[in-house]
């Protein structure tokens, strides 16, 4: 996998994740996080959450074998309607393009990634769309999988 700005090496992910493992941090949700800002719960002391954005494979391929070792979860805010119809073949996985989870990568991973909404096809800042086109974009992302966590594209979370 090309390293570039939006990525990190993988041999610096597994690092971290032994880091976090060896040092007894534990690992949150993203619900646990908005609970904890409200002031609705507490979060144990070395509590960290883990993210992904967009939805990419690599987030299956590479990450999900790392987060199954440690026991962790993490929550990967997926473009929905980016992600792939056809689960690719290991054969057909190219780096040096961006390809997307599929919904069968989705259900395979389901016991280290919980998947959010990280819009249907509004990948972009949300601040000047009109409501009724947000209000679409987002009932067709929950058509395809039914989440009440949205992560807009500008990094700001909303909860039903």
């Amino acid at each position: 996998m090309p390293n570039n700005e939006y990525t990190t090496p993988l041999s610096l992910f597994s690092s971290h994740m032994e880091f976090l493992y060896k040092e007894g941090y534990t690992v949150v949700n993203i619900h646990d996080v908005v609970a904890f800002v409200r002031g609705e719960v507490n979060l144990p002391p070395k509590s960290v959450c883990i993210t992904f954005d967009d939805g990419c494979l690599s987030n299956a391929i590479f990450a999900a074998p790392i987060l199954r070792k440690y026991g962790f979860r993490a929550s990967v805010f997926a473009v929905m309607g980016s992600l792939s119809e056809t689960k690719i073949s290991e054969t057909d996985i190219d780096f040096s393009k961006l390809q997307r989870l599929s919904l069968d990568d989705v259900t395979l991973n389901n016991d280290v990634f919980d998947i959010m909404c990280h819009t249907y096809k509004l990948h972009k800042n949300l601040t000047n769309i009109p409501h009724d086109d947000i209000k679409s974009d987002l009932a067709l992302a929950n058509d395809l999988i039914k989440t009440h966590t949205l992560l807009t594209p500008a990094g700001d979370i909303m909860m039903k």
